[in-house]
């Protein structure tokens, strides 16, 4: 629940600790739903794919310019220059994470700073659920990457089960 997502205590020191170098490195957090900079989100969206292989779709977006343009984005800025993107798909009850891209040059704690705001953006849209949606939990998954994984615990989130596959 956005409206009640509090930085305080023990449980979000790292995304305190995170914020603070994000704030140092002079990150710049916009919520942008038109005129989105496509050939910058582009770039790094490319960029990301080189070092981390070819974005398969289910729990690991796929970036597509028209596509995004329908959901909530947020970006974040150092200087003139985009420093990476998340974007959600929306429903009058709920918000879902759909993409993450850091750029490569993207300081410490840019990604923290972009889904903090999202959910600040939630609360104040009085949406009553944000999900950061689902990660792999088994062994055979190159999915779920143990970065991602913490990334998204260190939110304190609610875990629910979800899907079950079989072969």
């Amino acid at each position: 629940n956005p409206a009640n997502f509090d930085l305080a205590g023990r449980k979000h020191r790292q995304i305190r600790r995170k914020l603070r170098h994000a704030q140092k490195a002079g990150i710049r957090i916009v919520h942008q739903s038109q005129n989105l900079p496509i050939e910058a989100m582009t770039e790094v969206d490319q960029r990301w794919q080189s070092s981390h292989g070819t974005a398969r779709g289910t729990t690991m977006g796929r970036f597509d310019a028209a596509y995004v343009g329908s959901q909530a984005v947020f970006l974040a800025w150092q200087g003139d220059a985009l420093a990476g993107f998340v974007s959600f798909h929306v429903s009058r009850d709920e918000w879902c994470l759909d993409l993450v891209r850091p750029a490569s040059h993207a300081p410490d704690g840019t990604m923290h700073a972009l889904i903090c705001e999202a959910i600040a953006h939630a609360a104040a849209s009085n949406i009553p659920r944000l999900s950061l949606a689902a990660f792999p939990d088994h062994l055979l998954s190159r999915l779920g990457t143990p970065g991602l994984v913490q990334f998204k615990l260190s939110f304190a989130p609610r875990l629910e089960p979800r899907y079950i596959c079989a072969p």
